[in-house]
């Protein structure tokens, strides 16, 4: 929320930017997009402190069941003239904010469910048909209000064939290194090492060579992999 003079510091700036925009991409995935931010007072609606405070109180159910909508008024520095704020903070809650709630600050999944059809509970024990993948998914405003890391690495298909290199499978490992071959001949495929330089280190392994620094193949290959698949990987490298 802004503060005495009004204006918000840089970081509640950035923060509330990126829960606008997380927000909404959730209700453009819901069928319910907005694009114009809500008015209380001819302010416009800090929806992020609103959010903030609310989820801080316990969630939508909670404060409406305790009516503190009233005290969350105070806080925002609405116009005396405004005398249905609290009313108005609620509805604009419930409108823009309490599905966002649910998935995001309670776990809950995002199904619709349509009025007087209840969902269906799963028996104790009972695997249900589809995973809720939303769990594991943490957005970019969850990011900048922990601290997280913004810098993503993009999957390629170099860090499959580092996969394949790190399994100590056969046929993956073969795999690999023939596609490893086939990118070093002259073709107008080349082998782009700079996307996972990795792949020197692990091809180097599995020819028995290993450099001495920490965290070392070494192990993995020399001893690990003996010990689990009775194949000493070493002494076939070095053999061949």
């Amino acid at each position: 929320m802004a503060n005495s003079t009004g204006k918000a510091p840089p970081d509640e700036r950035r923060k509330g930017l990126a829960f606008l925009d997380e927000l909404r991409q959730f209700h453009h995935s819901r069928g319910s997009p907005f694009k114009k931010i809500p008015a209380v007072g001819g302010k416009e609606l800090d929806l992020h402190g609103l959010y903030t405070r609310v989820t801080t109180l316990g969630g939508f159910a909670k404060v409406s069941e305790k009516n503190q909508w009233g005290e969350i008024v105070e806080e925002f520095n609405f116009p005396r003239s405004c005398s249905n704020a609290a009313f108005a903070l609620k509805q604009y809650y419930l409108r823009y904010l309490e599905k966002y709630e649910k998935v995001h600050h309670f776990g809950e999944d995002d199904d619709e469910v349509p009025p007087g059809n209840p969902k269906p509970q799963l028996p104790i024990g009972a695997i249900p048909s589809s995973y809720n993948y939303q769990q594991h998914s943490v957005s970019d405003y969850l990011r900048q209000s922990y601290g997280l890391s913004m810098d993503f690495n993009s999957p390629n298909d170099y860090n499959k064939l580092v996969l394949s290199l790190l399994s100590g499978l056969p046929n993956e490992v073969d795999f690999a290194i023939n596609v490893c071959t086939l990118l070093s001949n002259e073709s107008k495929h080349v082998m782009q090492l700079e996307k996972d330089p990795k792949i020197i280190t692990l091809l180097l392994a599995n020819a028995g060579v290993f450099d001495d620094t920490l965290g070392s193949f070494s192990t993995v290959f020399g001893e690990e992999w003996k010990e689990k698949t009775d194949r000493d990987f070493v002494k076939v490298s070095y053999v061949d």
